[in-house]
């Protein structure tokens, strides 16, 4: 099982890379959006994706329609606003929660899509 934190802060990617490795996933990790590659997302069996200003102009190819419909995706941002969630629902998320996050709600999340890609389920 593959996961990977596109989040720009160092702090935060390292504790939901700590909380992914307790629900048994190996963790890639990256600072922007450009660090996935479109090609590699269906290797993933979550995303954990920050949206930014940067990320919101919606350029990089990793926002084509479809790309995320076989990767669960969690889509966390510092901001609560109409245009963060509009993104997230466009992007197929999972899930959608302010940064930083509460651990104790996103472990049982990530124990279930655990289970389910060690048992061959697909979402």
């Amino acid at each position: 099982m593959i996961y990977t934190v596109v989040d720009s802060e160092s702090a935060h990617r390292s504790r939901l890379e700590q909380l992914a490795r307790a629900c048994g996933f190996s963790v890639e990790c990256g600072a922007d959006v450009a660090d996935i590659a479109v090609e590699r997302v269906a290797e993933f069996d979550l995303i954990f994706f920050e949206l930014s200003a940067e990320s919101l102009d919606g350029n990089h190819p990793v926002f084509a329609p479809g790309v995320f419909e076989s990767t669960e995706v969690f889509v966390m941002s510092e901001t609560d606003t109409p245009e963060a969630a509009d993104w997230a629902i466009w992007m197929g998320a999972s899930y959608y929660f302010r940064k930083p996050g509460d651990s104790e709600s996103l472990r049982p999340l990530l124990e279930d899509i655990a289970a389910e890609a060690a048992s061959g389920e697909n979402r």
